[in-house]
């Protein structure tokens, strides 16, 4: 089980600091499939319950089978979505960007959190109280409506994850990661290959051979700990 780490000064991340509405241009900002199609009204709505937290690099911020009353939305920076083995052998299900929302179902089936979140760098994310969201719900067709919509991306999601598990080799799956931004190399903080082989769902010296492999067929460059994409073709063929 990872631990959960003490944040360095200047970072906060208690749930009971005074809360900070959230403009409705900062909503716009995130292009989240979510906040793009909701009416002004609801957007005002959500923003003002809704309050900013910091995370810093390597924090947990949800932990595998706890509680939780709270849905995060991703304002800045990335983390990973994953579950741990009674080994300790990590899958990632997601990775999470600005935009990006997670902890849906616990906060709807009020059950433990069915995953862990941590943040591979420093982290700002938008918080929003079960209690407000369930009360929009309810009063609000257009949030239902985005709602439903997110539980149909987040079941279209898992069922393509079983996919690649079941019917795709490493070298297939860590093509498609790489096809879909999970390192391409352009200057964003680069994915370790102990991540890309948790994402892949296997380990790591098996995701060195198949980075050699992609690289030999001239789809990426290796270079000092980073991954180029130099052909999205080959990766499209393989993956």
């Amino acid at each position: 089980m990872p631990a959960i780490l003490t944040p360095p000064a200047g970072m906060r991340p208690g749930i009971r600091q005074k809360p900070r509405a959230v403009s409705v241009r900062e909503l716009r900002a995130l292009r989240s499939s979510f906040f793009d199609d909701l009416a002004t009204d609801d957007l005002a709505a959500l923003g003002a319950v809704m309050f900013q937290r910091q995370y810093p690099a390597g924090q947990i911020v949800l932990l595998e089978g706890a509680a939780s009353s709270v849905l995060y939305v991703v304002q800045a920076g990335r983390l990973k979505l994953f579950k741990t083995s009674a080994r300790g052998r990590e899958q990632v299900l997601r990775l999470l960007r600005p935009g990006d929302m997670f902890n849906e179902v616990a906060v709807f089936d009020e059950g433990p959190n069915p995953a862990s979140a941590q943040a591979i760098e420093d982290c700002t994310l938008y918080l929003l109280r079960r209690r407000d969201l369930m009360r929009f719900v309810a009063e609000r067709p257009g949030i239902a409506l985005a709602v439903t919509r997110t539980f149909a991306r987040r079941l279209r999601e898992a069922l393509a994850l079983v996919e690649d598990l079941a019917f795709r080799d490493v070298t297939s799956r860590l093509a498609k990661i790489l096809l879909e931004g999970g390192d391409s190399g352009d200057g964003a903080p680069r994915l370790t290959q102990e991540l890309l082989a948790a994402m892949a769902g296997s380990r790591r010296e098996v995701v060195g051979r198949a980075l050699k492999a992609l690289s030999q067929e001239g789809a990426v460059k290796l270079e000092r700990g980073k991954i180029h994409v130099r052909d999205r073709k080959v990766l499209e063929r393989l993956a």
